[in-house]
Parts: C-alpha cells; structure tokens; sequence
C-alpha cells in the first residue's frame, strides 16, 4: 500500500480549491456580463422596460417607461406606480387573461393596450413580458410606445377614404378587405358588405378570370402591376389599375392595395 506524504495531500486540496475558485470567478464574471448587457438595454432607453409584482406594484422602471405614462423618479420611490392602476377598465379582462398566460407559461405573448398617463390621458402600447423563473413573483416587460404609429395610421386612414382614385385592399383569397368610397361607388358595391367578397363577385368572372386574378397574382409573387383595361359593366370605363404588394411582417405578400382611375 503507498501512502501520499502530507505535502502531497495539502497540494492536492490547494490545487482543487483553486480550480474552484476559478470556475466562481469565471461564474461570476459570466453574470456580470449578463448584467451588464441587460442594464445597458434597460440605460439605453429604447423601449420602456419596468419590473412588476403580480400584486400589481412597480418595482422598477427606466426613463423610457416612466416618460410614455408621465411620472418620474420620485412616483417610483413613494411606490405611486401600479400597472394594475395604469391599466384603463375596458382593458383590465384582457391583463388578467395576460397574466393567467404568465403564471401558467412564463412568458406573456405581445399584445397591444393602453395606459393611463399621469394627467389622465392615454398612451397605446405593445406589452410582452415574462416572469423571473425565481419564484420572486416578479417579472419584467418591455414596452414599445405606438403613439405615432397609431397617428400615422389615423393620417392613413384619411387619405385612404379620401383618395380621389378608387383604392382597395384584397387577401389571398382574392377577397376585400377593405375598399375606400370611390371604389366602392364605381363598381356600385355597398361599401358595408363589400368587405369579404369576392372581386369575381363585384367585377364578374370573365374579368377576374382572364384580366385580374393573373396580374394579382403577379402581385403576390411581390412584383408591382400597372395596366389598362376598358370596363363595361357600369356603362364604358377606360381605367388604368395599379396593383401593389403589401407585406405584413414577413417577405411573403399578404395581400395587395389597388389603385384605380378613370382616364
């Protein structure tokens, strides 16, 4: 039998406790990192990003967050912020669905909402959050403002409706899913029922057939339109289309938006 001698032995315990204290160190370092990365998200002020309790508090909160609702630094240390607070009545089934998804799954998928700002007015947001895996009965969300958005789509909305040319927008399936007052006159649909017909339904379907479905599908593939073609269903129309892909989140065209005028 060998013995080690105690020299032996105490090199060995040295030599594990500094491999030890090495994989801490580089633990530690490693978490630091991480903390560092997620506090200059949080500085950088981006999006609004705050710290909740499911109890409805607000634990913490940067800059961006604390300027869409209105309050400061101070609110947040005299705990005056509550997201349960914040959130308007007609939208406090769709937080708690929210928060059932969160306790159930960790993590709340993006959904739009609003807040109620400090002075009473409000702010339209997109919410995603997810809990701390702690069992701290916390968790973060982050908080994109979609004030101008909305504004910009309000300032659409109007030229869309008031567009002298016939404008509409049709999926997929060659259904409309919307279409502005020109267009809806010109072809004497009904502008409440046109929604979800079929252009072959309100143009006929020798023309969907042999003029239109071709070149919406050409829009589809992503490839902008333009031709001329003569209508005869309402009297004799000389009428130059323009078919545009719109894409909704993805390089796949959804749908196209027409643009008819008379020449």
């Amino acid at each position: 039998m060998l013995f080690r001698s105690p020299a032996a032995a105490l090199l060995e315990v040295m030599a594990a406790q500094a491999t030890i204290s090495l994989d801490a160190a580089r633990l530690y370092r490693d978490v630091a990192q991480r903390e560092a990365r997620i506090r200059r998200l949080v500085d950088a002020n981006i999006v609004g990003i705050f710290i909740w309790e499911f109890g409805g508090g607000v634990a913490e909160a940067n800059e961006a967050f604390l300027r869409m609702i209105g309050y400061d630094r101070e609110d947040l240390g005299a705990g005056r912020l509550h997201w349960t607070h914040l959130t308007p009545p007609e939208w406090r089934d769709r937080s708690a669905a929210a928060i059932d998804e969160l306790k159930a799954t960790g993590i709340m998928q993006p959904y739009e909402k609003e807040y109620i700002r400090k002075d009473g007015g409000r702010v339209p947001v997109m919410l995603g959050s997810a809990a701390f895996a702690d069992g701290s009965k916390q968790g973060v969300s982050f908080v994109l403002d979609l004030t101008e958005l909305k504004r910009a789509e309000r300032l659409n909305a109007q030229v869309f409706e008031r567009a002298p040319d016939g404008i509409c927008i049709v999926g997929r399936d060659y259904r409309y899913l919307r279409a502005n007052p020109v267009y809806t006159r010109r072809w004497g649909a009904a502008a409440e029922r046109i929604v979800g017909m079929h252009v072959a339904d309100v143009l006929g379907t020798d023309v969907f057939e042999q003029i239109l479905k071709p070149r919406l599908d050409r829009c589809f593939a992503g490839e902008e339109v333009a031709f001329e073609w003569v209508a005869e269903a309402r009297g004799r129309l000389f009428i130059a289309v323009t078919y545009s892909p719109l894409r909704l989140g993805s390089s796949e065209v959804e749908r196209s938006e027409e643009h008819t005028s008379e020449l």
